[in-house]
């Protein structure tokens, strides 16, 4: 179990190294919600004949809904006043997925 340790407990990095990560993740924001959402759509079209509507449909809705929370997360993100790194620093903190917005 000590070979996981690396996975669950990264070795810490350098504060521009973790600004660069921060910055990165923001970045692609867009394009991945974007494709997110299309792929989505396209899943439940082709699972419409196979699985159940109401399950399908709630299942996209769920999902659009996170991927707007954060993509709205990622506009307000590139229309933030970041300074250094420590302000950069609290857009780092793990999100759950219907908690997009920093603390």
């Amino acid at each position: 179990m000590m070979w996981m340790s690396k996975y669950f407990f990264p070795e810490p990095v350098s504060p521009g190294v973790r600004a660069e990560q921060i910055r990165l993740l923001y970045h692609q924001g867009v394009p991945i919600q974007t494709l997110g959402i299309f792929t989505a759509i396209v899943s439940v079209t082709m699972f419409w004949n196979v699985a159940g509507h109401a399950m399908l449909s709630l299942w996209l809705g769920i999902h659009i809904v996170v991927s707007l929370i954060r993509l709205a997360a990622t506009v307000k993100f590139t229309r933030s006043p970041i300074v250094d790194h420590r302000t950069l620093e609290r857009w780092g903190v793990p999100m759950l997925p219907v908690r997009s917005y920093p603390v």
